[in-house]
């Protein structure tokens, strides 16, 4: 995610990304092992650093949506100034992201045992330097249901 790209107002830039999540097992694996080279920065919401050092803010999966109420004023400064925020199913973000509401789907975590399966997941933005260098593949994996986003959001994947 590091990638050059532009991000808003066609200024050039490399992406700075933070990644943000609650400290569960499974996101240190992954946040601060394998892909930490991925992101400018990790944080857990409690100690949420300067958003004005990132262009992009992502909230892991799983994330409890009660620990990011209290910084939700931040991020939705940091969008209001043109920030880009991912977030991701079960982190409430009914709580703490303005206008989002998820509508909840059954999850099926076997769907890939089925021969020719899909869960339909599909990059709309492939412009956006986010998705650079990401396939549909790679954001598919399990889903919880899909946001209704807010008047003016940019939808990256539906």
């Amino acid at each position: 995610m590091a990638a050059p790209g532009r991000l808003g107002g066609g200024r050039a830039m490399s992406l700075r990304c933070l990644a943000v999540h609650g400290g569960a097992y499974y996101q240190i694996e992954a946040l601060e092992g394998r892909y930490a080279p991925h992101f400018t920065a990790l944080a857990r919401p409690e100690a949420l650093p300067d958003l004005a050092h990132f262009d992009a803010v992502l909230v892991a999966c799983r994330t409890p949506g009660f620990r990011l109420v209290p910084v939700a004023a931040a991020l939705r400064g940091f969008l209001d100034r043109g920030g880009c925020v991912v977030a991701m199913g079960e982190t409430r973000p009914d709580l703490w992201l303005p206008g989002a509401r998820l509508t909840p789907e059954p999850t099926n975590w076997w769907w890939w045992l089925t021969p020719g399966a899909e869960l339909g997941v599909r990059i709309t933005a492939p412009g956006h330097p986010l998705l650079g260098r990401l396939r549909d593949r790679d954001l598919t994996w399990h889903l919880h249901g899909w946001f209704d986003p807010p008047p003016g959001a940019t939808v990256l994947a539906a």
